[in-house]
């Protein structure tokens, strides 16, 4: 089984700094509208924390499998009819 990556080989990790960034900000969202919703006791600040609490996991989810697919071929054995990579 081999995976195709689109994407220029410069920019290879730097998706994922960003998206590391993007869970930090999202996470910091969450902290503060969970503080505003301790604060008043207005449940739509409590929702609107648990969303971004939700999204800083997804995103967490995605930095994750994307760093487990791109990894560099360590050696390929060149059999008649099939290649073997490990």
């Amino acid at each position: 089984m081999s995976f195709y990556i689109y994407a220029p080989s410069w920019f290879l990790g730097f998706d994922s700094l960003l998206e590391s960034i993007i869970v930090l900000i999202s996470l910091l969202i969450s902290f503060y509208s969970y503080r505003v919703y301790k604060y008043f006791r207005i449940i739509k600040y409590k929702y609107f924390s648990f969303a971004f609490l939700l999204f800083s996991i997804s995103y967490l989810a995605k930095i994750i499998s994307n760093l487990i697919f791109i990894i560099s071929k360590k050696k390929v054995l060149n059999y008649y009819f099939f290649q073997v990579v490990y």
